[in-house]
């Protein structure tokens, strides 16, 4: 807000839960620890959510109930109003982030992924789903804000306050293998004690990844991939025996 002048504002305002959804450039949905932005690029909408293996596109007509699928999982929805930062549309802006990050536009429309900037026509101008927005909340939106903030904090908290384990011998039992899929795109098989905790795993793969840079943790695991929350819920419970954990900063 302070940098671009933009504002969070919930979706279950009447105002906003009445309008049209399309008219709006972006969302921001948040559930514990996760946050991500669903924006329009190009006069497209694209899931950018981190732990997903690319963006998404997300038809116009769809965009509504896509946001109320969040919101049944368990998400608080925001609306960003004032201007969004502009798309990165030229080599210069090329240094804003890792080669292996960008994704060029036609190519994620045609399936294929690519380490370049957008340039694609568009096909979806002027594209309404006619569909309203919005959920019954008791709370305001400055509360629904701090909420999401203090839960956010409360999972960062919850393991980067944890010691890592050591790693098990091969020959202890009950253990389990699990391979993790670090941010920087390396891959580590790992032995954890049963008996573990999310929060354990974490801390270990905080340990295996550098300096956080003030970056929150993530980790999704299953098909489809599901966030594990950094609780207390054992690895074993959470069935990552043999499993893939895919790791992020976000």
């Amino acid at each position: 807000q302070q940098k671009y002048g933009l504002t969070l504002s919930s979706i279950s305002q009447k105002d906003i839960a009445n309008a049209e959804p399309t008219e709006y450039d972006g969302f921001i949905l948040h559930r514990e620890a996760h946050w991500f932005a669903i924006r329009k690029v190009n006069n497209r909408f694209w899931n950018l959510d981190s732990m997903k293996e690319r963006p998404e596109i997300i038809n116009h007509f769809k965009l509504a109930t896509t946001v109320q699928g969040f919101q049944s999982q368990g998400y608080m929805a925001f609306v960003t109003t004032g201007k969004l930062p502009p798309t990165c549309d030229e080599d210069r802006y090329r240094n804003r982030g890792k080669l292996e990050y960008w994704w060029k536009e036609s190519g994620l429309l045609s399936t294929r992924t690519a380490d370049a900037i957008t340039a694609a026509d568009d096909p979806w101008r002027n594209v309404g789903s006619g569909k309203k927005l919005g959920a019954k909340t008791t709370l305001t939106e400055e509360e629904q804000l701090e909420e999401a903030i203090k839960a956010s904090m409360k999972k960062r908290v919850e393991y980067a306050d944890v010691h890592p384990p050591s790693e098990p011998e091969a020959n202890e039992k009950n253990t389990i293998r699990t391979q993790l899929r670090l941010p920087d795109g390396k891959r580590k098989v790992r032995r954890f004690r049963e008996n573990e905790t999310i929060a354990m795993l974490y801390a270990v793969v905080a340990s295996l990844s550098g300096d956080s840079n003030g970056r929150l943790l993530e980790l999704k695991a299953g098909f489809p991939p599901q966030l594990l929350d950094a609780g207390e819920i054992t690895v074993a419970d959470a069935g990552l025996g043999g499993a893939v954990v895919q790791c992020k900063w976000s």
